[in-house]
């Protein structure tokens, strides 16, 4: 079992962690200062690694329980670093074993690889920790420490967490009295945390950053209740596409925790998962510089379908979406839109697992950086997802129309990027074009924007516009290697 979130990944133990723990207790000690000092000093003393070993062999052919109470503690690129805890304690916030009526679970946690203190990992790993635990259902958790461990007091008060109980100079460290303290965690202050530091993900101005943090505490509760159901039914009439812009912005914001655990899941790598998220900031700002105000518009509500089914990825300058092939025609969409001929059917039949090309607004699209994109999506997909045998690249759009090539200088990006796709179907539909190259349609020639070389040169022929379906063909290593 794995639990992954941001940098951290939770998971069971091995029987290779069994050496690590070893040099935890014999060499590399530090975080017993910390960590229970009273007992974890005076264990090191006694410590045996041989009966630790075969106690931990044994271990490791018990079952598990499906809620776990322990996990071990991995970065995001595989280093063991430490593992996480939980006890039972009473209502006097003593150690009961498990099973006692009136029990609650405490959490804990230990950093034992020391090179990776002070890099906010405790903190990350803690959070995992907590909604490792809120998504099987547990609430009221508490976490337990001494006041002279200052650093896990700052964590726990981030995290939300309250101190209910003070026993005053319950604690001798080196020969000094510290009193033990017991935090309960208010969940709605965990879940603002959450909040915040999605802000940060996101990377949104400070002034969209302080409108949704006050649109959403003037609701407590409501957008927690309300994510989980925004996306029900089928576009566009998704619950969210009824709210408001700012309200849709604040949804996103908070549903973004849920959203990052199922990319984590399917394991797609942190940087990967910032890199696609950005396009809410992206779409938030150009909504904002459009109307003045935060939000989100309905259509990019209903495009953010993509992001959270967690099917489609920014790799570089580009997006690549989990699709499956579609024609655009009578046979393939009930609209006779394009026509494709039958032997291009026959080699790439609809519903073949293809990879969906889109391309953020202000992408570079220089034939380096598109390289780079493909590149890398070369190297993620059979990772990640080696059960997607995708045999194209696939691109409907405006780009890809060959009456561009009238428009355009031939070393242009645009008609470099579009000579890398084989073009299969077209339509002479200026109306797409038109939207991406000038907003919209104008009634008279003369209110057309001038602002650029594509608008200049397009006015006038829009006969050279339309839309065409390309595909770039995945070459055959890649598809033996996805097998």
């Amino acid at each position: 079992m794995e639990f992954r979130d941001r940098n951290v990944v939770l998971r069971d133990m091995r029987e290779a962690d069994i050496e690590d723990e070893i040099r935890w207790n014999t060499l590399e000690t530090q975080r017993a200062q910390w960590d229970a000092p009273w007992e974890s000093l005076e264990e090191l003393k006694h410590f045996d690694p041989d009966a630790h070993r075969r106690a931990e062999l044994e271990y490791l052919k018990k079952p598990k329980p499906e809620l776990r109470s322990t996990l071990e503690m991995d970065t995001e690129t595989g280093v063991h670093i430490g593992s996480t805890a939980s006890y039972f304690v009473d209502q006097d916030f003593n150690w009961i074993p498990k099973g006692q009526p009136g029990q609650r679970r405490a959490l804990g946690l230990d950093i034992s690889e020391s090179r990776y203190w002070g890099q906010g990992l405790g903190t990350q790993a803690l959070a995992a920790w907590i909604l490792y635990f809120l998504e099987h259902g547990e609430e009221e958790l508490y976490l337990q420490t001494w006041s002279g461990n200052t650093r896990m007091i700052r964590c726990a008060a981030r995290l939300g967490f309250r101190e209910i109980c003070r026993k005053p100079k319950l604690r001798q460290v080196g020969g000094q009295d510290f009193d033990g303290l017991t935090f309960c965690l208010d969940v709605p202050a965990f879940q603002r945390y959450l909040l915040e530091e999605n802000l940060k993900d996101l990377a949104l101005t400070p002034a969209t950053q302080a409108a949704v943090l006050a649109a959403y505490d003037a609701k407590p509760g409501y957008y927690e209740a309300a994510a989980p159901g925004a996306y029900q039914g089928e576009a566009p009439d998704f619950p969210i596409c009824r709210k408001s812009p700012l309200e849709r912005l604040v949804l996103w914001c908070c549903y973004l925790t849920r959203v990052r655990r199922k990319y984590q899941a399917r394991g797609v790598p942190h940087r990967v998962f910032l890199d696609t998220v950005s396009d809410i900031a992206l779409r938030a700002g150009l909504y904002e510089a459009r109307t003045g105000k935060p939000g989100l518009a309905k259509a990019d509500a209903i495009w953010f379908r993509h992001i959270h089914n967690a099917v489609i990825f920014r790799l570089g300058s580009l997006q690549f979406q989990l699709f499956e092939m579609i024609y655009l025609d009578q046979e393939g969409c009930g609209e006779a839109y394009m026509t494709f001929a039958q032997e291009q059917k026959a080699r790439l039949p609809q519903g073949t697992p293809v990879l969906n090309l889109h391309i953020p607004k202000g992408a570079d699209l220089s034939p380096a950086a598109v390289e780079q994109a493909l590149d890398q999506a070369m190297e993620f997909f059979p990772q990640v997802f080696p059960e997607h045998r995708a045999r194209a690249f696939l691109y409907y759009s405006w780009l890809l129309y060959p009456g561009l090539r009238e428009l355009l200088p031939a070393g242009s990006n645009i008609l470099q990027f579009a000579a890398r796709f084989r073009v299969i179907g077209q339509t002479q539909d200026p109306a797409e074009s038109i939207r991406r190259i000038y907003g919209k349609r104008f009634p008279r020639r003369g209110d057309y924007p001038q602002n650029t070389q594509l608008q200049r040169q397009a006015l006038g022929r829009f006969s050279c516009l339309g839309e065409a379906c390309g595909i770039l063909e995945i070459p055959t290593p890649w598809i033996s290697q996805m097998e």
